[in-house]
């Protein structure tokens, strides 16, 4: 980055902006870095729609950390490629491939949560079923001591089989048991 000055602008004898032969502009520097270089102890860029009712949204930055603000909490932070692809919304919702995210992490029919150096544990909904997939390793599911494990209905109230902690398992009809494991056996 160069350090001669084309021009600047200042205000009682104190420098404000700086434009230098390699085109960069610092506002709040006298030496800027890059393109646009704003130095403050919280530079923030508003950009404002002019059809709006005064919405805007802001980049800013402090201590080291990016910050992206809006004027209200009913604003959502849109990512896009050729069509949006992503959508945090005011209220902390995280959609991908949707713009209504219902969760706190909302993903479409056909797309994946990977856990793993190698992705090796997937979830996720195909438009017709639920799936949990391990490709390896044994899938472990735990309950801490003492408590138990249950297979069960949407509204949490018919089980299909419970693990009880330390005491067998149940399989269930009907909310019925119909097999049942002990410490002694079956």
């Amino acid at each position: 980055s160069g350090t001669n000055f084309l021009f600047q602008f200042g205000s009682g004898n104190v420098e404000k902006i700086r434009f230098n032969s390699d085109g960069e502009v610092g506002l709040g520097t006298a030496n800027p870095q890059t393109l646009l270089h704003l130095h403050s102890s919280n530079p923030v860029i508003r950009l404002q729609d002019s059809d709006t009712s005064g919405s805007y949204s802001a980049i800013g930055g402090e201590g080291g950390f990016l910050y992206l603000y809006t004027n209200s909490s009913s604003r959502d932070f849109i990512f896009r490629g050729s069509q949006e692809v992503a959508r945090l919304t005011g209220d902390g919702m995280l959609g991908i491939g949707t713009h209504t995210p219902g969760q706190a992490l909302h993903l479409i029919d056909n797309k994946k949560i990977a856990l793993g150096q190698g992705q090796d544990l997937k979830l996720f909904h195909d438009g017709n079923h639920s799936m949990i997939e391990n490709d390896t390793g044994i899938l472990r599911i735990i309950g801490k001591t003492g408590q138990k494990i249950d297979f069960c209905d949407g509204t949490y109230t018919t089980y299909y089989a419970r693990f009880n902690s330390g005491a067998g398992i149940d399989l269930r009809y009907n909310n019925g048991v119909k097999f049942e494991t002990t410490s002694s056996g079956i």
